[in-house]
């Protein structure tokens, strides 16, 4: 048997009518993350491993590992994310990009997130 590895990538963008600090807050301090996202000890350290924790279903422990693989204050944020075993397991990179835009506000962040990820399925 041999395998393919097949990578997707969903990518979107928000403008959100906030200034990039806020945002970045938002998605960088655990007790923010927690609230509209999933509970975390989330640092944000280049190398620094954390973790988001949900309730577990039927599928799913609850629990995603994660990595900061890249921090750049303000604008960027990527890290790991995995999670599941078996068929619904997720190994994916997720990346944030905060990108201040003009939009007539007087402060305004476009959020780009991009989740790129890598199976492997039998051919």
């Amino acid at each position: 048997m041999t395998t393919s590895a097949e990578t997707k990538a969903i990518s979107m963008e928000f403008d959100l009518p906030h200034a990039t600090e806020k945002v970045w807050r938002a998605l960088t301090e655990p007790k923010l993350l927690a609230q509209w996202l999933m509970a975390t000890d989330l640092r944000p350290v280049v190398g620094d491993s954390f973790t988001f924790k949900s309730d577990p279903t039927p599928w799913w422990d609850g629990i995603v590992h994660c990595e900061v693989l890249e921090l750049d204050l303000n604008k960027r944020l990527r890290y790991s994310w995995r999670s599941g075993a078996g068929a619904s397991s997720l190994d994916t990179v997720v990346t944030w990009t905060l990108t201040p835009t003009s939009s007539g506000r007087a402060s305004s962040t476009r959020r780009r997130v991009a989740r790129m990820s890598s199976s492997s399925s039998p051919r």
